[in-house]
This record gives structure tokens, sequence and C-alpha cells, in this order.
């Protein structure tokens, strides 16, 4: 399952981020990822615990931990 989580989650981190790199300054507007990996390391989730809000809403509240061993290379022009 991790493999299809990597590149879901490489493909939003790459929508959400490139397009903000554009509204930095000189060079840096021109980021952009060559290469962007979350690593074989998945997410282990830790004490889950399910809130009652009310009869049509719960709150879960989750540890999250990862020792994500990220593979992250950029390029600009200059």
């Amino acid at each position: 399952m991790w493999t299809y989580v990597n590149v879901a989650g490489c493909t939003l981190i790459r929508d959400v981020v490139e397009p903000a790199f554009l509204d930095l300054p000189g060079p840096l507007s021109t980021l952009h990822f060559l290469r962007l990996d979350l690593g074989s390391v998945p997410f282990e989730f830790d004490r889950v615990d399910v809130l009652t809000v009310d009869d049509k809403l719960i709150k879960l509240d989750i540890d999250v931990k990862w020792d994500g061993k990220m593979n992250v290379e950029l390029d600009a022009d200059y």
C-alpha cells in the first residue's frame, strides 16, 4: 500500500508546492522538482482516539510517526 501512498503524496506535494515557487523572488521562482520520493519507510499510526462530537460527527486524534528517508532534488534556471 505504501507504494500507492508514496505516489499520491508526491503528486500532491508537486501540485501544491511547485505553483508556490512561482511567487518566490528571482531565480527561485523557477524552482521545480527533478526528483521527489517519500522513501521506502511508511507512516506508522499510533494511539488512535475516536471522539464523538455529536450524532453526525466524530473526531479522530491520531499520532503519526514517520522515519522518512525522503529523496528530493530541485532544479532552477539562473
